[in-house]
């Protein structure tokens, strides 16, 4: 015992050292306040010129060129877990023809709202992806997330979205994050995903990291840091059987995962 808090301790005293030489970060853009409790990347998806921006745009046209490639059209997608003010951006670039309604769900209390954005129809409900009779459609043509199902809980709740999202839509697309890239990219801490959960609790106890910001009371930390599970590829593999795994790189480094079965290679 003892020895496993003297290597706890030496963990934590890394992390401080961390946390102080990533002040700032050139690669990310982290910025370590005047109190050294404050360390967050300043990425605005919202942005059209910000890092986060970029990647999930040359992301959306991998899914568009296999989209083209499935032959659907006028197509009625499910998007899990997403936003209008994603697709207020995004459905601009889908070509005519292609989609004609997006049914776009998210967890309760989201209210129910529609919009036409470039021809597509948008339709916002709440729903859980984990529950299937929260859906208002039993069949879509294709179901669509984007960082999502790292959020939904452990492996257990992984699996069950993945199993929902293949018996709900003919063809699906999921996205999430590589648990090996170096910056984990909800805390934006070197290598978190990798230290144990009790190193992880602590520090978001004690420091806003990302835009996870931070848990004062340890036991909603602990939570946020177990319910927040980066999937390993070979997990992927394994609870999307038969999907083909696409690779976007950043800076010869794998990012993130897509998986699919919509077929066709690209790696971004």
């Amino acid at each position: 015992m003892l020895g496993l808090r003297g290597n706890a301790a030496k963990i934590r005293r890394y992390a401080l050292r961390r946390l102080r030489a990533l002040s700032p970060d050139p690669l990310t853009g982290g910025m370590l306040g005047g109190d050294s409790r404050d360390f967050c990347m300043k990425s605005n998806s919202n942005d059209p010129n910000s890092l986060s921006a970029r990647a999930r745009a040359k992301r959306f046209k991998v899914f568009v060129d296999l989209l083209h490639k499935s032959g659907l059209k006028n197509a009625h997608v499910l998007d899990i877990g997403g936003t209008l003010p994603y697709w207020r951006i995004h459905a601009e670039y889908l070509p005519a023809g292609l989609v004609s309604t997006i049914d776009v769900v998210n967890l309760p209390p989201t209210s129910d709202s529609t919009e036409r954005v470039n021809g597509v129809n948008l339709q916002a409900y709440g729903g859980n992806a984990l529950d299937k009779s929260s859906l208002r459609s039993a069949h879509y043509d294709l179901v669509y997330s984007n960082s999502v199902i790292e959020h939904v809980g452990g492996l257990r709740a992984q699996l069950a979205m993945a199993r929902n999202t293949m018996s709900t839509g003919r063809f699906y697309f999921v996205q999430t994050p590589c648990r090996s890239f170096p910056i984990e990219p909800h805390f934006y801490f070197p290598f978190f995903a990798q230290l144990p959960l009790d190193i992880r609790t602590w520090l978001h106890n004690r420091f806003t990291l990302g835009f996870m910001g931070r848990r004062t009371d340890w036991l909603e930390a602990r939570m946020w840091c177990e319910e927040t599970r980066l999937l390993s590829l070979s997990e992927l593999k394994a609870i999307f059987p038969g999907g083909e795994v696409h690779k976007e790189r950043l800076l010869g480094l794998t990012k993130s995962h897509m998986i699919t079965n919509l077929g066709g290679e690209a790696v971004i």
